[in-house]
């Protein structure tokens, strides 16, 4: 992926981009940098692919891995649904929700 990525900037021939038959080696330092206390995982693909995007859109000059760090998107907390709620679920909890707002009127 990260290799992917810097060819991809590679193409737009940015201020001091690298010698193309250097980015393997460019790739390998990048991922030397980024990987060394990082556990990555198949989630974090969007992320990198996300980075690279940015770099692409927003910088006139090759950028450095530590720049490629910073526009890594944040790792979210997605909560995944283990199944998906009945209506009688969603009615109960509309109700549950409009009392707790009326609560919340009488007391303001």
């Amino acid at each position: 992926m990260i290799t992917n990525g810097l060819q991809r900037l590679l193409v737009l021939s940015l201020q001091n981009t690298p010698p193309a038959d250097t980015i393997d080696l460019t790739a390998a330092v990048w991922c030397d940098t980024a990987w060394p206390h990082t556990a990555w995982t198949d989630e974090d693909l969007p992320r990198i692919e996300a980075a690279f995007h940015f770099l692409c859109r927003n910088f006139d000059r090759w950028p450095t891995p530590k720049q490629f760090i910073e526009s890594l998107p944040k790792r979210g907390n997605k909560l995944k649904l283990v199944q998906k709620m009945t209506a009688e679920q969603m009615e109960t909890g509309r109700k549950k929700m409009a009392q707790i707002l009326a609560m919340v009127k009488k007391s303001a």
